[in-house]
């Protein structure tokens, strides 16, 4: 006898298969884009944060790395789409049972679509499903923040930029920091103009 494969709504699906979204931003580090303001402003802790650069291939073969054990794991660029192609999206996902698209597929099309507004961010993603037994929860300011351990070798890690308006005070110790990481001298230190 064959099991017939019973098909799952996207909610059930989303229960058992939590996703959990690191979001990048890909820069070419020649260009002004890697000091943009209005990212510091958003992202950077209104100026007060920093900026790690991944490489691309580094990061893309730790994740390839990571799909072949225990993750089910996408790095992708952000479509932007207009209004009317959000909503579609959306419509899709309440159908619960799309015929066209599986529930993986329907969630990495939701996951990697973005309003046209944010173009200029040029936005990556890594998204994770993780199973619910393996999520962790941190309680902050009255709110249940649920997050899983992601790591990142050093080895990914090309640089980290310190926000425009850095004090100078920071610069010495965070690069004895990174000296002891950074036993193949990849790793650079930059302040952002």
């Amino acid at each position: 006898n064959k099991k017939s494969k019973q098909k799952i709504g996207f909610e059930d699906y989303i229960s058992n298969n939590i996703p959990f979204i690191m979001s990048l931003s890909k820069t070419n580090n020649d260009t002004k884009d890697s000091g943009y303001l209005p990212m510091w402003k958003m992202y950077g802790d209104n100026f007060k944060g920093c900026r790690l650069r991944f490489g691309y291939n580094e990061l893309t073969n730790h994740i390839d790395g990571l799909k072949s054990q225990k993750y089910e794991i996408s790095l992708g660029i952000c479509e932007y789409a207009k209004s009317n192609d959000v909503k579609e999206i959306i419509k899709e996902i309440n159908k619960h049972n799309n015929n066209e698209l599986n529930n993986s597929d329907l969630l990495r099309k939701a996951v990697f679509t973005k309003l046209h507004h944010w173009e200029y961010e040029n936005e990556c993603r890594i998204m994770i499903l993780e199973k619910p037994e393996n999520v962790r929860n941190k309680f902050t300011a009255n709110r249940v923040i649920e997050y899983i351990n992601f790591d990142i070798p050093i080895t990914c890690l090309k640089e980290i930029m310190l926000r425009p308006l850095t004090n100078e005070d920071i610069m010495k110790p965070l690069s004895s920091i990174v000296r002891k990481l950074n036993t193949q001298n990849q790793i650079s230190i930059k302040k952002s103009k």
